[in-house]
């Protein structure tokens, strides 16, 4: 199959700009998404912000810059402070966001058009819809309940676990659809 190209366009990085939201935070001692949003609107600026992006995609290297991550506590439920009630976040560089969520479009999109993707698998896809998947998976078990038969459906949530996936074996899998290693090192 086809590899994945590792080139960021000044058109592919305008277009992700427009759509992501000024107000969703990054590690604080680098820009944030307004900074990218507002410069994504001039084409100067959109191309040599696309350039920047695209060096370390392009070459398989994390600027140092990209390193540095501010871990911080957020509570589960409002006014519940104790340790065992926090959920840990982790803020990255605007730019270093880009790039993974570049890889895990280009990735799912590979997966996509190789036909490699059930099709109850709901998550991270276009033109399937949480609410419909939710909506089959109790049909079936409601249809198994009204026939009185046995039956398994794995009902599986992944959503807040990309903490805990083994990049390893997920760098495996992407390149195993055709993503080129460049970028994937620079993750």
């Amino acid at each position: 199959h086809n590899l994945v190209s590792n080139t960021i366009s000044t058109e592919e990085h305008k277009h992700f700009w427009s759509k992501m939201s000024k107000s969703k935070g990054s590690e604080k001692s680098e820009l944030n998404n307004a900074h990218y949003k507002a410069a994504a609107q001039d084409d100067l600026l959109a191309s040599v912000d696309a350039s920047l992006c695209q060096m370390p995609y392009r070459h398989g290297f994390a600027p140092e810059r990209w390193k540095k991550m501010t871990a911080v506590e957020l509570e589960k439920l409002p006014g519940n402070c104790l340790v065992t009630k926090l959920r840990t976040i982790v803020l990255m560089s605007s730019m270093f966001n880009a790039n993974n969520k570049k890889i895990g479009r280009d990735s799912m999109g590979q997966a996509e058009s190789l036909d490699l993707l059930p099709p109850d698998q709901g998550g991270s896809r276009k033109d399937h819809r949480s609410n419909e998947q939710g909506l089959n998976k109790a049909l079936a078990l409601d249809l198994l309940r009204q026939r009185r038969q046995a039956g398994a459906l794995c009902c599986n949530n992944a959503k807040s676990c990309f903490d805990r996936i083994v990049h390893t074996i997920a760098i495996l899998c992407m390149m195993r659809l055709g993503m080129l290693l460049a970028p994937l090192v620079s993750m």
